[in-house]
Parts: C-alpha cells; structure tokens; sequence
C-alpha cells in the first residue's frame, strides 16, 4: 500500500467515518476498517492517500500553492482507527524526500486520544530529523508516539534503531517505530523504545520481514515521576553478529570533521581537547589493547569534533554539533564510517575500559541534543551500559557521556547535537 497503485481517498477525522464494509472507500481501507472494528483494536497505517484539489480546498486550508494539471494531490500518510474501525485521526509527512507526493502547506501537528489515557503524536520517516512536527509535537506536552519509517541508515551516527533511541531517550518519550523491511535496499529498523529506560525491544533485521513485535510499556505519566528514570538492563534487543546484508550510507561530510587517529600510548590513558572552530570537546578515555587474532581485521578509531551544516541530499538541513569516537576500517579518514564487508574476519585490538566525553554545547530553543552510540551489530549500546548528563549553564549546556561498561565491538559513541531550523 505505499506506492502509486494503490492510492485512497481518506475521510476527514472529525467525520469518524467506518469505512469497513462501506463500498465507496477502495478494498485495503475497508480492510483494514473492518480488522480494527473485529479485533477490538486501534490501528496505525502508514499510505498514500489522494485528495481532491480545487482552488475553493486551497482556500479553506489557507493553501496559496496551485493544484496540479490533474487536481489531485498525492500524500505520505498514517491514518488512525479505533477500536470501531472508524477514522479518527490522520497525519501527512511534511518533511519529504519524494518529489511525487505533496506535502502540507504547513507542518501538521496530529494527535488522538485512546481509552486508555493516552495521547499519541504521530510523524513519518524524515520528519524525525526535523523541529516540526515531531519535536514540536514533544515540546506541546506529547509524550506518547507512533512512528513509521522508510529510513536508508547512514553511518557513523543515524542508522534506523540508532537514532531512534537516541531521539525517545532524549526527549525522555515513548515511540513506537515500525520500519519497512527491505534490507538489502537500505530500510530496515524497528523498535519500542521507554523514554530513558531505551529499547524495550528492537531489531535491525538483515533478511526481509513481516513480524509483529509486542512490550509492555508504561505510561509516560508514570514513569517521569519515578525511579523509571534510572537505566535498566534491556534484555529484548535483538543482537546477531551482523552478515551485511543491510545496505548502509555514510556522512557525506566527514572530511570537513576535526578528526584525530586515536593510537593508545604505553599507559592507555589518553587525554585530548578537540576543537572544532570554537566548538571543543573534551575526551578521557581508559584503553586495553589486545593483540587481533591471527588473519583477522580490526577497526581503528577517531576522536572527531563538528559544528556546521547538515544538509539532506537538497532536501531540508539543520545544523549539528557533535563530539564522538567512530569506527574507521584503516587509519585513514576515508575509511571512517564504514563496515568491513561481511566475509572480513574482525578481532579487536582495543577494548575500550571506560569513556568520557564532555562539551558546552549552546542553548537554543529549538535543539536536541543526544547519547548516540552503535556497536558492531548495527544496535545502540543498552542504556544500562551509559550514562548521560546535561548541566544548565547560563549559556551553555555542559553535557557528559560516560561508557560505563567495558566495550570492544564499538562503531560509534558520541554525544549529537541537531539546532533545527
């Protein structure tokens, strides 16, 4: 149902329409009407939907842009039901990468209630990248999120799971993230993430699938106010040696970063204050080296500080700041935030004891700012294994990562920083 053969008109939510068994709707919407209303559950689906265009819709929407040659316009689009099948609610992805589908005029900010007191916001995709509508939706009071996916992971640091809980952890939410599967492709990665608490469960799937996933999670109410705060061991991430069969990207700024080659000295404690322009970083690290198994690979690493312009492939940017420690494959710059191919055998030669990454990063109104970590198996590092803090300064954010737990197979460990525009 998310390509161009199969498109359906979507009735207005404030209609509450059913469209199970109701012919004028096309046959999937009914389907999916009827599913809700027999199985007594809401249901979220991500399609595209078309829409009647005329210069009299333009204007009661506020909408200045023409309509196409053909009067239809096409959206990316989560549509709601509840537990009678009916409509209630509808959300149109306004960050897009496809020039085919529209987009709203201005960023919707959708949201509907359950019978089980909770409110849920809803985005798509790329718009996780962005202020509006998902952090805008954050700073309105949601704490309760649906977020469907088509997401192409780019290394070192926004592979799908990855910034998934990275972005639930920091805004301290819960976000239900269901992703396409086409691995081999590029998409895959999905998850149930619990605020602080991290992945409740979580996969990066290397073979396509078709897989219900299911946790129990507790109310954001409920846990802001609690000991839930704290981290707890996450047992339900779904952790395979990784075979390659996902299709990765890479930062296509990485040259622009100020990098050093990290080489342990004889006593493995090193020390270092990175600079980006103004922007510096301090990193404490405590190493083991190990001699790699004979006839294997090791990965090298890099301290690398930034603060510039992220754009996406011509379609929006932000501005970032980060200060990270990344997997490179030989000491070159260029051969950071890659994988060996799956056929390389890998040892470690560095065990990383413990790491402390420090920054002052700007306060701003419209920021996030993140603990953003990958291991070999394309995963986050459980959140029991970190620690993450941010002080208020009367300018500054002063924020600390802290690996508290001994790590060899890292990819990534960082602190990310996105300033929306």
């Amino acid at each position: 149902m998310n390509n161009m053969q199969y498109l359906t008109y979507i009735p207005e939510p404030k209609e509450k329409q059913i469209p199970c068994q109701n012919n004028k709707f096309e046959s999937f919407l009914r389907d999916l009407s009827c599913a809700a209303k027999y199985s007594r559950k809401y249901i979220v689906v991500n399609l595209l939907e078309k829409e009647t265009c005329s210069p009299a819709s333009q204007a009661d929407k506020n909408d200045p842009r023409p309509c196409a040659p053909n009067f239809l316009n096409y959206f990316n689009t989560n549509v709601v039901f509840d537990r009678n099948g009916a409509i209630i609610a509808r959300y149109r992805k306004f960050n897009s990468y496809d020039l085919a589908l529209n987009v709203t005029y201005r960023p919707e900010l959708s949201t509907f209630d359950t019978d089980f007191g909770v409110k849920f916001g809803m985005f798509i995709c790329f718009d996780m990248n962005f202020y509006s509508p998902a952090k805008e939706l954050v700073d309105s009071g949601v704490t309760d999120f649906i977020f469907s996916s088509f997401w192409f992971s780019e290394l070192p640091f926004l592979t799908a799971v990855q910034l998934q809980q990275s972005w639930a952890y920091a805004n301290n939410v819960n976000l239900l993230a269901a992703g396409a599967s086409n691995p081999s492709g590029g998409t895959t990665g999905s998850g149930i993430f619990s605020g602080k608490q991290g992945a409740l469960v979580s996969v990066m799937a290397e073979t396509p699938e078709r897989k219900l996933y299911i946790a129990n999670v507790t109310k954001s109410s409920e846990f802001k106010t609690s000991e839930r705060l704290t981290n707890e061991p996450n047992s339900n991430q779904i952790r395979k040696k990784s075979t390659g069969g996902i299709r990765l990207m890479r930062e296509y700024r990485m040259e622009a970063f100020t990098s050093e080659l990290l080489e342990p000295n004889s006593n493995s404690i090193i020390q270092k204050q990175i600079c980006h322009d103004a922007f510096c970083c301090q990193f404490n690290l405590k190493l083991q080296q190990k001699s790699p198994l004979p006839g294997t690979s090791t990965y090298k690493y890099h301290l690398a500080v930034f603060d510039g312009d992220r754009n996406y492939s011509g379609f929006g940017y932000t501005k970032y700041k980060f200060c990270s420690i990344y997997a490179c494959t030989d000491t070159n710059l260029d051969s950071c935030g890659k994988v060996f191919d799956n056929k390389v055998e890998v040892s470690p030669e560095i065990v990383f004891e413990s790491i402390s990454i420090k920054g002052d990063f700007p306060k701003a109104d419209k920021a996030l700012i993140m603990p953003n970590s990958l291991d070999q198996n394309l995963m986050p590092l459980t959140t029991d294994r970190f620690e993450f803090n941010i002080k208020d300064d009367k300018q500054n954010e002063q924020v600390k990562f802290t690996l508290v737990d001994n790590a060899d197979d890292l990819l990534t460990f960082g602190i990310y920083a996105n300033y929306y525009n």
